[in-house]
């Protein structure tokens, strides 16, 4: 055996090593990410069903069962932080970020606020119409859960007219 064909013969092992090798680092990167956890009305405490649950960046799609829990899941190439967004019609959508660093999780809540204009405006001193309010931000998601093995998240009703008289009524004239 000459020395090129020695040389293509080493070659070719050492191609077939780095491939094997690549392989097995792509694997091993594989990381399966699951969620679960149930959905309650915050205002009445009930289970909500049928909601849809979706895991940003992943596949899985999920509706909430009669008890109102859920489990999204999916195998991903690499770890990323999960985000879970929760709609349901008639309530205002959750998103939750997933923060696992070196066994501490925390968790992030999108918040999203949105400026409503008054119909007419709004005088909280009746005695003085030279102070009034024209609008109020409220906020455009749900922000409510408690983490525990199971997330409990808790959407709020969108019924924008009672929170702004709620806000409303909670503004008090200086004296």
């Amino acid at each position: 055996m000459d020395v090129s064909q020695n040389f293509k013969k080493r070659t070719a092992i050492t191609m077939k090593i780095i491939y094997g090798l690549c392989l097995i680092l792509i694997c091993s990167c594989d990381c399966t990410i699951r969620v679960s956890g149930i959905i309650i009305d915050k205002e009445t405490k009930k289970v909500i069903s049928n909601a849809s649950i979706n895991l940003l960046y992943g596949r899985d799609i999920e509706k909430s069962n009669a008890k109102g829990y859920f489990e999204v899941l999916d195998q991903a190439g690499f770890c990323k932080d999960p985000v879970i967004v929760v709609k349901m019609d008639g309530y205002k959508p959750f998103q939750l970020e997933i923060k696992n660093s070196k066994g501490e999780i925390s968790y992030t809540v999108k918040s999203e606020t949105v400026w409503i204009e008054y119909d007419e405006p709004f005088y909280p001193d009746s005695l003085n119409k030279n102070t009034f309010i024209n609008g109020t931000w409220i906020n455009k998601c749900s922000q409510d859960f408690f983490a525990s093995d199971t997330l409990r998240i808790y959407l709020t009703k969108y019924d924008t007219k009672s929170e702004i008289e709620t806000i409303k009524s909670n503004i008090r004239p200086e004296k």
